[in-house]
Protein backbone atom coordinates (compact mmCIF):
# COMPACT_ATOMS: atom_id res chain seq x y z
CA UNK A 1 0.00 0.00 0.00
CA UNK A 2 1.45 3.77 -0.74
CA UNK A 3 0.36 6.55 0.63
CA UNK A 4 -1.24 9.36 -1.65
CA UNK A 5 -0.73 12.91 -0.67
CA UNK A 6 -2.87 15.08 1.29
CA UNK A 7 -1.25 18.33 0.59
CA UNK A 8 -1.73 19.34 -3.08
CA UNK A 9 -4.59 22.11 -3.59
CA UNK A 10 -5.04 22.14 0.21
CA UNK A 11 -1.73 23.18 1.37
CA UNK A 12 0.52 23.66 -1.63
CA UNK A 13 0.09 23.64 -5.08
CA UNK A 14 -0.98 20.44 -6.71
CA UNK A 15 1.48 21.18 -10.00
CA UNK A 16 5.04 19.79 -9.22
CA UNK A 17 6.75 22.38 -11.31
CA UNK A 18 5.04 25.23 -9.22
CA UNK A 19 5.67 23.39 -5.81
CA UNK A 20 9.08 22.76 -7.18
CA UNK A 21 9.85 26.39 -8.09
CA UNK A 22 7.98 27.64 -4.96
CA UNK A 23 10.31 25.21 -2.28
CA UNK A 24 13.42 25.96 -4.24
CA UNK A 25 12.95 29.63 -4.01
CA UNK A 26 12.25 29.72 -0.23
CA UNK A 27 15.18 27.43 0.43
CA UNK A 28 17.18 29.40 -1.69
CA UNK A 29 16.59 32.39 0.73
CA UNK A 30 18.39 30.79 3.94
CA UNK A 31 21.96 29.28 4.54
CA UNK A 32 22.47 26.00 4.20
CA UNK A 33 24.19 23.79 6.84
CA UNK A 34 24.31 20.28 8.68
CA UNK A 35 22.21 20.15 11.44
CA UNK A 36 20.77 16.81 12.61
CA UNK A 37 18.11 17.93 14.25
CA UNK A 38 15.15 20.19 13.21
CA UNK A 39 11.81 21.30 14.73
CA UNK A 40 9.41 22.29 11.79
CA UNK A 41 5.59 23.50 11.47
CA UNK A 42 2.82 22.56 9.52
CA UNK A 43 0.22 24.07 7.74
CA UNK A 44 -0.53 26.21 4.49
CA UNK A 45 2.74 27.57 2.50
CA UNK A 46 1.40 30.89 2.29
CA UNK A 47 2.16 30.98 6.23
CA UNK A 48 4.51 28.46 6.81
CA UNK A 49 6.73 27.79 3.59
CA UNK A 50 9.34 30.24 4.80
CA UNK A 51 9.75 28.78 8.00
CA UNK A 52 10.03 25.31 6.77
CA UNK A 53 12.46 26.32 4.53
CA UNK A 54 14.64 27.79 6.75
CA UNK A 55 14.81 24.75 9.31
CA UNK A 56 15.47 22.60 6.52
CA UNK A 57 18.03 24.82 4.88
CA UNK A 58 20.15 24.55 8.12
CA UNK A 59 19.86 19.93 7.42
CA UNK A 60 20.65 20.81 3.73
CA UNK A 61 23.99 19.19 3.42
CA UNK A 62 23.81 16.75 6.31
CA UNK A 63 23.19 14.34 3.34
CA UNK A 64 21.35 11.81 5.78
CA UNK A 65 21.15 8.09 4.83
CA UNK A 66 17.54 8.32 6.15
CA UNK A 67 15.21 10.52 7.96
CA UNK A 68 12.88 10.22 11.25
CA UNK A 69 9.84 12.38 10.96
CA UNK A 70 8.07 12.47 14.38
CA UNK A 71 4.51 13.63 13.25
CA UNK A 72 1.43 14.61 15.47
CA UNK A 73 -1.94 13.11 16.11
CA UNK A 74 -4.03 15.73 16.68
CA UNK A 75 -7.21 14.08 17.01
CA UNK A 76 -6.87 10.23 18.90
CA UNK A 77 -10.18 8.22 18.92
CA UNK A 78 -9.34 7.51 22.65
CA UNK A 79 -6.83 7.84 25.50
CA UNK A 80 -6.52 4.26 25.02
CA UNK A 81 -4.77 4.87 21.46
CA UNK A 82 -2.09 6.84 22.84
CA UNK A 83 1.14 5.59 21.98
CA UNK A 84 3.81 5.67 18.81
CA UNK A 85 2.56 4.64 15.47
CA UNK A 86 3.78 3.29 12.27
CA UNK A 87 2.26 4.48 9.31
CA UNK A 88 1.73 0.94 7.97
CA UNK A 89 2.63 1.82 4.88
CA UNK A 90 5.53 0.83 2.21
CA UNK A 91 6.13 3.85 0.17
CA UNK A 92 4.78 7.82 1.25
CA UNK A 93 4.93 10.21 -1.85
CA UNK A 94 5.04 13.75 -2.50
CA UNK A 95 4.74 15.24 -6.16
CA UNK A 96 8.34 15.85 -5.88
CA UNK A 97 9.37 12.20 -5.41
CA UNK A 98 9.19 9.00 -3.28
CA UNK A 99 10.37 7.73 -0.23
CA UNK A 100 10.96 4.00 1.24
CA UNK A 101 9.49 3.33 4.41
CA UNK A 102 11.43 1.67 7.04
CA UNK A 103 10.80 0.71 10.78
CA UNK A 104 7.89 -1.86 9.34
CA UNK A 105 8.08 -4.26 12.38
CA UNK A 106 6.43 -0.94 14.82
CA UNK A 107 2.39 -0.60 15.41
CA UNK A 108 0.72 0.75 12.46
CA UNK A 109 -1.53 3.35 13.06
CA UNK A 110 -5.04 3.69 12.17
CA UNK A 111 -5.82 4.37 8.42
CA UNK A 112 -8.25 7.55 9.46
CA UNK A 113 -4.79 9.51 10.37
CA UNK A 114 -2.92 8.96 7.40
CA UNK A 115 -6.22 10.86 5.91
CA UNK A 116 -6.51 13.83 8.38
CA UNK A 117 -2.91 14.75 9.46
CA UNK A 118 -1.30 17.47 7.66
CA UNK A 119 1.95 17.30 8.73
CA UNK A 120 3.50 14.34 6.51
CA UNK A 121 2.81 16.08 3.42
CA UNK A 122 4.26 19.72 4.93
CA UNK A 123 7.88 18.23 4.69
CA UNK A 124 7.91 15.52 2.20
CA UNK A 125 8.22 18.28 -0.19
CA UNK A 126 10.98 20.08 1.03
CA UNK A 127 12.77 16.26 2.37
CA UNK A 128 12.02 14.68 -1.58
CA UNK A 129 13.98 18.49 -3.09
CA UNK A 130 16.71 18.14 -0.85
CA UNK A 131 17.66 14.81 0.14
CA UNK A 132 15.91 12.65 -2.94
CA UNK A 133 14.88 9.20 -2.04
CA UNK A 134 16.29 8.90 1.01
CA UNK A 135 14.44 6.64 3.19
CA UNK A 136 12.05 7.96 5.80
CA UNK A 137 10.61 6.57 9.12
CA UNK A 138 7.62 8.71 9.75
CA UNK A 139 6.15 8.17 13.60
CA UNK A 140 2.89 8.77 14.73
CA UNK A 141 2.85 10.22 18.19
CA UNK A 142 -0.57 10.51 20.40
CA UNK A 143 -0.60 12.19 23.77
CA UNK A 144 1.60 13.72 25.91
CA UNK A 145 2.84 11.27 28.72
CA UNK A 146 6.40 11.11 30.32
CA UNK A 147 5.91 7.10 29.22
CA UNK A 148 5.17 8.09 25.60
CA UNK A 149 8.31 10.26 25.88
CA UNK A 150 10.47 8.01 27.58
CA UNK A 151 9.64 4.91 24.90
CA UNK A 152 9.87 7.42 22.14
CA UNK A 153 13.43 8.41 23.57
CA UNK A 154 13.84 4.48 23.02
CA UNK A 155 13.34 4.10 19.30
CA UNK A 156 15.05 7.11 18.70
CA UNK A 157 18.11 5.78 20.02
CA UNK A 158 17.81 2.49 18.18
CA UNK A 159 17.66 4.52 14.98
CA UNK A 160 20.81 6.52 15.95
CA UNK A 161 23.87 6.57 13.13
CA UNK A 162 25.90 8.68 12.07
CA UNK A 163 23.70 10.11 9.04
CA UNK A 164 20.48 10.09 10.34
CA UNK A 165 18.42 13.13 10.37
CA UNK A 166 15.95 13.98 13.32
CA UNK A 167 13.25 16.40 12.52
CA UNK A 168 9.72 16.91 14.75
CA UNK A 169 6.87 18.69 13.24
CA UNK A 170 4.74 21.10 15.68
CA UNK A 171 3.57 24.41 15.68
CA UNK A 172 4.50 26.16 18.82
CA UNK A 173 1.52 27.15 20.17
CA UNK A 174 -2.51 25.94 19.44
CA UNK A 175 -4.75 28.46 18.53
CA UNK A 176 -4.66 31.11 21.05
CA UNK A 177 -4.98 35.13 21.71
CA UNK A 178 -2.32 36.98 20.86
CA UNK A 179 -0.45 37.50 23.20
CA UNK A 180 -1.31 34.03 24.83
CA UNK A 181 0.71 32.62 22.16
CA UNK A 182 3.44 35.00 21.54
CA UNK A 183 4.32 33.92 25.14
CA UNK A 184 4.53 30.45 24.96
CA UNK A 185 6.33 30.40 21.51
CA UNK A 186 8.82 32.07 23.31
CA UNK A 187 8.46 29.90 26.55
CA UNK A 188 8.77 26.75 24.41
CA UNK A 189 12.01 28.38 22.64
CA UNK A 190 13.55 28.78 25.57
CA UNK A 191 12.75 25.63 26.52
CA UNK A 192 14.09 24.18 23.52
CA UNK A 193 17.19 26.63 23.63
CA UNK A 194 18.47 26.64 26.86
CA UNK A 195 22.18 25.89 28.00
CA UNK A 196 22.92 21.60 27.06
CA UNK A 197 23.81 21.66 31.25
CA UNK A 198 20.19 23.26 31.79
CA UNK A 199 18.16 20.69 29.67
CA UNK A 200 17.52 17.90 32.29
CA UNK A 201 15.62 20.79 34.67
CA UNK A 202 13.87 21.98 31.83
CA UNK A 203 11.47 18.92 31.31
CA UNK A 204 8.80 20.24 28.49
CA UNK A 205 5.64 18.31 29.53
CA UNK A 206 5.57 20.15 32.98
CA UNK A 207 4.32 23.38 31.69
CA UNK A 208 2.71 21.67 29.65
CA UNK A 209 0.61 20.04 32.03
CA UNK A 210 0.21 23.53 33.80
CA UNK A 211 -0.84 25.27 30.65
CA UNK A 212 2.09 27.37 30.24
CA UNK A 213 2.50 26.08 26.74
CA UNK A 214 0.53 24.23 24.67
CA UNK A 215 2.10 22.66 21.17
CA UNK A 216 1.40 19.98 19.30
CA UNK A 217 3.50 16.79 19.64
CA UNK A 218 5.48 18.00 22.98
CA UNK A 219 6.21 14.27 23.84
CA UNK A 220 8.11 14.14 20.46
CA UNK A 221 10.02 17.60 21.47
CA UNK A 222 10.38 15.99 24.90
CA UNK A 223 11.85 13.06 23.32
CA UNK A 224 14.07 14.61 21.42
CA UNK A 225 15.24 16.12 24.38
CA UNK A 226 15.11 12.82 26.64
CA UNK A 227 16.71 11.22 23.78
CA UNK A 228 20.85 12.49 24.15
CA UNK A 229 20.65 12.77 20.25
CA UNK A 230 20.90 16.61 21.10
CA UNK A 231 23.28 17.70 23.38
CA UNK A 232 23.20 21.51 23.08
CA UNK A 233 21.36 24.66 22.40
CA UNK A 234 18.54 24.76 19.54
CA UNK A 235 18.76 27.76 17.60
CA UNK A 236 15.74 29.47 16.29
CA UNK A 237 15.66 30.09 12.25
CA UNK A 238 12.65 31.90 11.63
CA UNK A 239 9.25 32.49 13.20
CA UNK A 240 5.89 33.71 12.14
CA UNK A 241 2.24 34.07 13.19
CA UNK A 242 -0.37 33.15 11.89
CA UNK A 243 -3.10 35.33 10.06
CA UNK A 244 -5.05 37.02 12.65
CA UNK A 245 -7.94 34.57 13.22
CA UNK A 246 -10.49 37.50 15.74
CA UNK A 247 -7.38 38.24 17.83
CA UNK A 248 -6.47 34.69 18.05
CA UNK A 249 -2.66 32.85 16.81
CA UNK A 250 -1.09 30.38 15.50
CA UNK A 251 2.68 30.66 15.99
CA UNK A 252 4.76 28.75 13.69
CA UNK A 253 8.68 28.13 14.32
CA UNK A 254 11.02 26.63 12.88
CA UNK A 255 14.27 25.52 15.12
CA UNK A 256 17.88 23.22 14.29
CA UNK A 257 20.15 21.66 16.13
CA UNK A 258 24.09 23.69 15.45
CA UNK A 259 26.27 21.40 13.20
CA UNK A 260 27.80 18.08 15.09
Amino acid sequence: MNHIPLGPDMFYPADPEILRSLVSRQLNTYPRGTSPAVIVPHGQYEITAPVLAAAWAAAADFQPRQLVLLLPVHTPESPEEQGIYHPGIEVINSPLGSHRVIGSDLAPIRGRYLEEEPALDNSLPFISLLFGDVPVLPLFVSGSTSRIADRLAELLRQFRQEKTLFAVSTNLTGLADEDIANRQAEEISRLLTAPGESKPHLPLLEPLRTRQIAPCNPAALEALRRSGITDSPYRLAAQQPSQDLSGKRVWYGGLFHPER
